[in-house]
Parts: C-alpha cells; structure tokens; sequence
C-alpha cells in the first residue's frame, strides 16, 4: 500500500470523473449538549501562558468565529446552527509545557426539538484527512439531528497547527502525473520529495508525537475541555484506529461507537498491493451473475487488460489546472485506468458502472478522459501527507513487511500500486518511533460497538472489519451491506443509517439489522 492515499491521485479523478458522466450562530439550532464553546480550561492556579498546574496540564477549548481563515473555506456558506472553536493540548504529554498542538473544532448543533444530551464525534479517515470538510454533508442530510456532532481536525491535518503539509510531495505528485516513467523511477523521485518534506518538519515538530494514540488523547481531551458528557464516536477509514484506541485508553469517557470499514490495527500495508486484481475479479463476478451485463461485457477481464496495455504504450494526454491556476499537463497511462478501477470502488454510485467505463475505454472512447479529467486533476496532493505518512510510519512498520517484487509478474494489475513508495521503503527515511506494540491488538471492551463493512469495498475488505467486531466482544455487533463499497453510512442508503440511528438510540440493545439481507446487489451496467 502506497504511504499515502491520496499520492494515488492520478488514476482516482480519471476512473471517477469519467464515470460520473455516464459568521457563527453562538448557540442557534437548540439546547444541546455543546452550547457556547466553554473556556480556557485552565488547571486551577495555572498562568495565562501555562497549561500546567500542580504538575497537571488542562486542555483548553476556546471560542473562535466561524467566518474567520480557519473556518470559512471549509464550512458550508450558512453556519447557523454551527459553533467553532480550538482545541490547544501539549504536543507531547510528557512536556506539557512544550510546543502546543492547536486545532480546529466545528460543532453542528443539534436540530431536534428535544436534543440528546450525549454528542456524537466524527472521527476522520485518511490518515491526514482534515474533518471539517464532512460537516456540511451531515448539515445537508440532518443525519444526527438529535445530536450534536463534533469535528474535530486531527492533529498535523487540516487547520491545525503544526501543520504537517507537504507541498514537496504535492508538486512532485503533479510532475509525475506528466511523466511515464517506470513505477521504480516514480518511486524513488517520490522518496526524495518525501526525504525533504521530513527533513524541513523535524524542525517545526516533533513527529513522535502524531500517531494514533496521541489521535485519541486529543479526542478524550476535547471531551474534557468542552465538559462533554461520555460521548459517541463516528469513526471511518483509518478514523477506525484512533476510535479503536481511545477504546483502550479512555473508555469511561465513550457511550458507543461506530466503526465503518475498519482498518484493523494488526493488519499490515503490504498485502494490499495485491487487491487490485481481486477488485478486478469481484467486478467480473458480478457482471456475470447479472444476465444483461454478462452479454453487454463477456470479456471484461480481457478488456480492461487490453485498456490497460493500450494506455501504456501510448499514455492520455490532458491538460488541466491545480486549485492555485497554474497549468498542467497530466500523461495517463493504462496502470492509472486499472488504479482508477481500484478506487472507484470508493463509491458505491460508481460500483455498478465500471463494467461500462472498462468497455468504453475497450472501444477506444477516451473522450470520457477528455471530457471531465482535466477538471478534477487538481485535486492532486489534498489533504495532509506529512500526516499520513507520519501514521502510517508510526503505527505500521513494526508490523509492515517489503512488497514482494515478484508481485508484479505474479499478479498483474498491481502495478499501479507501485506508484507510490511503499511503508517499510519509506519509514526508513521518515524516522519516527513506533508505538507500543500493544496497539496492533484489539481488546475486549464493555462499550457497546457496530461494525459496518461493504461488500465492494477495496481498502478495507468486510471480512477484515467482521474480524475486528468479532475480537471486540459480545458487545460488537457487525453488519456486512451488500452492493456497498468503502464507508456504508456515506452511500445515503436508508439500511446502514436507519440501523446506526437505532443503535445511538439504545446501543445496549442490539440493533435489528434484518434490513442489509434484504439489499440488493449492483445493478450492473
């Protein structure tokens, strides 16, 4: 698996734009848990410069305006109903009297007449994913409305600082898209650009202290300063980990959680390499179970290998510009179509059009490419990659093994993994102390806990979040959603949400979840 998700950027715009074509409110919104942001927070007897007292620190979560820098280009244009602050912790909790971690805090009120006292926390995937961005989809559906529902930016990501952005591997990640080279000379111009962005944050921060662990002391910390009741938390993706460890570390201050596709602390980047050809051939094998796709594809394994041979030998042409305006020029190749492929799968709108896409690209119609890449090319190098990489380091490479180079030649389609470097190249460039080992198990908890995963999904198979609800204990209950891809609750189908809706409202009781058998699989173009 590449350090980074989105320094896979190149082929996920191409596979999914194409089939794509076929001022604060204070307290507004009601009385919920969260109201004004509570003060400083300070220990008593501290000092206005001090978050120590008697040998204590104390977080502290102050106002800040919604319209201000941080804020205004991130939330939805109507912020009624929308409550900002920050979050300042000690960067690490042994030096309380160090560097400070300061991060954006957006509450989306809640809307209920009469709101339940217990707010839920988005925790968000990535890793080096900001979560404010996610507010305005919850704000547009009113999912939670009887809670209030907290974001906050993990630490290194998003507004906070220090900022663990690495431009380095944004522009680089641009000036490969432009290339053609072979994934070992990629990878290697990458490391370099990686080498750099490490060498210029060791001096702005101590990366030791951006993992998962310290992830969920922010958590249990922004709880404590908004004087927060025990709360829910709404963990996606790679958010999985750090919702898994405050499980470990601060369960008295957890009601319930939710964990939609997880990534389990014991699983390690390197396997995944391989899963390209296994999304390939779960795509096949539903096309082939429907009638009508069958006969439209019979030959869709064939086909996207001859995209992909065909786009190798004479790469795409685009010209696009990045969110700054500045122009660029992007060759796509037929391991970024089969990446894209990969990605796609991201999104369970897209799950039933590939077999469409992979026969328009067999008859040659790259003016799907044409017609929509150039727009969302751009979006090369968001979110955090000093973040991400930083995580993963941390988190993984006691456990991460080299990809096998044979991988390749064994299994085709995986080339487009090779991309991007690889965890156990890059940590050892990346320097950054593992975490306790303890970590990479998952423990038994008296939480009440749901588990979703997604039939289609290609990051984080279901099998591997059941696996996880399994080691949680009798108080883990695991929902497998047919036809769905990667994050459930983000596909808008009433099942996953009407099942976490019941959960949050009584997670004591198991959810009656009889509805998932009930869905229906792709339906297939």
């Amino acid at each position: 698996m590449a350090v980074r998700d989105r320094v896979r950027s190149r082929a996920l715009p191409l596979a999914v734009a194409a089939l794509l074509l076929v001022g604060c409110a204070g307290n507004a919104g009601g009385d919920g848990a969260i109201g004004t942001p509570v003060g400083s927070g300070r220990a008593p007897g501290s000092s206005p410069g001090s978050m120590v007292a008697n040998g204590r620190y104390a977080p502290s979560f102050t106002p800040a305006p919604c319209d201000g820098p941080l804020f205004a280009t991130r939330l939805p244009k109507e912020r009624a109903g929308i409550v900002c602050g920050m979050l300042t912790v000690p960067e690490n909790r042994d030096r309380p009297d160090g560097r400070r971690v300061v991060s954006p805090v957006a509450v989306l009120k809640a809307t209920a007449p009469d709101p339940r006292p217990d707010p839920v926390v988005y925790v968000s995937g990535g890793p080096g994913d900001g979560a404010l961005e996610a507010l305005g989809a919850f704000a547009e559906s009113g999912r939670l409305a009887e809670h209030d529902v907290v974001f906050l930016d993990q630490r290194g990501t998003g507004g906070s600082t220090p900022s663990l952005d690495c431009p380095e591997v944004a522009d680089m990640a641009f000036d490969l898209a432009e290339q053609t080279d072979d994934p070992g000379t990629e990878n290697a111009r990458m490391s370099k650009a990686y080498a750099g962005c490490h060498d210029r944050l060791a001096g702005e921060a101590d990366l030791d202290q951006y993992d998962s662990p310290s992830m969920a002391d922010d958590i249990e910390d922004l709880r404590i300063a908004m004087k927060a009741p025990p709360w829910n938390l709404f963990a996606i993706s790679y958010g999985t980990d750090p919702a898994l460890a405050v499980l470990r570390l601060h369960p008295d201050g957890v009601r319930s959680v939710l964990l939609d596709s997880v990534v389990a602390p014991s699983s390690r980047t390197s396997p995944l390499a391989g899963s390209a050809d296994g999304v390939l051939t779960n795509i096949v094998a539903g096309c082939r179970a429907s009638a009508t796709c069958d006969a439209a594809h019979p030959h869709l394994r064939e086909d996207a290998l001859s995209v992909r041979d065909r786009l190798n030998a004479t790469p795409h042409r685009v010209s696009y510009t990045d969110p700054t305006g500045a122009a660029h020029v992007a060759n796509l190749t037929g391991d970024d179509v089969i990446r894209g492929l990969f990605q796609a799968q991201y999104d369970t709108k897209l799950i039933p059009l590939l077999p469409q896409f992979i026969g328009a690209l067999a008859t040659g119609n790259d003016g799907l490419i044409d017609a929509v890449a150039p727009s969302l090319l751009g979006a090369t190098g968001s979110g955090s990659e000093g973040a991400g990489v930083t995580v993963l380091c941390a988190d993984r490479q006691q456990i991460d093994t080299p990809l096998d180079p044979n991988v390749r030649t064994q299994m085709p389609l995986t080339g487009p993994l090779h991309l991007a470097p690889q965890v156990p190249e890059i940590c050892a460039t990346w320097k950054v102390a593992p975490i306790d080992a303890t970590f990479h198990s998952v423990q038994r908890t008296d939480v009440p806990v749901l588990v979703f995963g997604g039939e289609y999904d290609p990051a984080t198979p279901a099998a591997e979040s059941g696996a996880v609800a399994g080691m949680l204990g009798p108080k883990a209950t695991f929902v497998e959603f047919p036809g769905l891809g990667h994050v459930a609750t983000s596909a808008d189908k009433q099942c996953p949400l009407g099942i976490y809706a019941a959960f949050l409202a009584n997670p004591s009781t198991a959810p009656d979840i009889s509805c998932a058998a009930a869905m229906p699989h792709p339906a297939w173009g």
